[in-house]
Formats: C-alpha cells, structure tokens, sequence
C-alpha cells in the first residue's frame, strides 16, 4: 500500500522497512556468547578462576559493567566477544533476515520500482558484529541498485551512566566493520544512528568524513 502511496512521489527517498531487526529469543544466546567469548580471552591471559555466573553478575551491576567496559578499550579483548558470537548473528542475518528483505523486495518492486531501499543490520550489528545479508536480487537474480546499507552504531556504555565515558577504540573498531560491510556488498552506506554521545561531541567518523 505504501509503495503504490509513494511510487511516483518525488520528495520520498526510499524505504526503510525494519528498525533494527531482532532475533527474538535467539538474543538470549547472544549475550550468554559474549560472556563465554571475554571468559576464553581472560583465560588466555592467566585469569583462570572467572566463571559464567561471577560474569554474568559483574554485567548485572551497572557500576561493575562500567568498570569491565573501561577493560574493554582492547582491541583484542573486544574482538575475542564478537567472535564469540558471530556465528549466531550471521546465521540470522543470511537466513531469516536475508528472506525478509528479498519477499519484501519484491513486494515493493511490483509497485515501485525508482525509489531506495534502506535495509538495516540486526541490532548485535550496532555493538561491531561485522553484518552479513545478503542484497535482494531482481528476476534474473542481479542485486537489486537500488539499495542502501542503513548501518547504526552504539557503543556499549549507551544508555548507562557510563555513556558519558565511550569507549573510543570500540567505537573506532564498530564503524570500520560498518566501512568494510559496506564496501565488501559494493552499497553506499547510510548511518541513520550512532551515539552514546550526550554532550554534543562527536568522537567517531567514517573515513573521509569529517564530523564536528
């Protein structure tokens, strides 16, 4: 209905059909990932008495997580709890995520055939889970052109106390996974949120864009 509403509306860029898809109940995994995935990177470094429960408590208590999220400006550490969950974000996002966007592609293509699709990663993608859909494709299955990565970017102290603390090598890291999403998929890249920013600084840009 609205692609037929908006077909030959000039002043419409595009579509943006889902505000950060979820994985439902599948998140629960996520989490429990990320914790295993920092447990492995403290065993590597001699700190062998840390368990799921101990972890789990210390990112229950906001000022305990405050203090794990200023030991989390290593680059190695970060990437060690991504990895750890990786698979599980992928999957989702080359499956369900994947045939969503192309059934809805093609829903609106019967209608509109000039105006951009805005598709957005699933909501671990704002954390640095480098993100995986695939484009839609047409008939002939050739990526749909006129598509648009619509990337968010949040630290991990958003919506925390810490928020006023970001965490400027996970940020550094966040978008240079959304650079090489974007890149590797041949789309222009459109992030539509970022943050944990509440002064109005801004810490982070793309590559060759400058923000102040």
């Amino acid at each position: 209905m609205l692609a037929e509403r908006y077909a030959d509306c000039k002043s419409v860029i595009g579509f943006d059909v889902m505000n950060e898809p979820f994985m439902g109940t599948q998140a629960q995994a996520v989490f429990q990932q990320f914790m295993e995935g920092y447990i492995q990177y403290l065993h590597k470094h001699g700190q062998t008495q840390v368990s799921p429960e101990a972890m789990t408590a210390v990112w229950d208590n906001e000022d305990q997580r405050a203090e794990l999220m200023n030991q989390l400006t290593d680059k190695e550490a970060f990437t060690e709890i991504l990895h750890a969950a990786s698979e599980t974000v992928s999957r989702f996002e080359q499956n369900e995520l994947s045939r969503f966007y192309q059934k809805l592609r093609d829903r609106i293509r019967q209608a509109d055939k000039n105006h951009l699709l805005f598709l957005e990663h699933n909501y671990f993608c704002n954390m640095g889970i480098k993100s995986s859909f695939h484009i839609p494709a047409d008939t002939n299955g050739k990526p749909d052109s006129l598509c648009v990565y619509a990337a968010h970017a949040y630290d991990w102290v958003v919506d925390t106390d810490a928020a006023v603390n970001p965490g400027y090598e996970r940020l550094d890291f966040i978008f240079s996974q959304l650079t090489a999403s974007a890149r590797e998929r041949h789309l222009p890249a459109l992030v539509g949120e970022w943050g944990a920013f509440y002064l109005g600084k801004v810490i982070c840009s793309l590559p060759g864009i400058r923000s102040v």
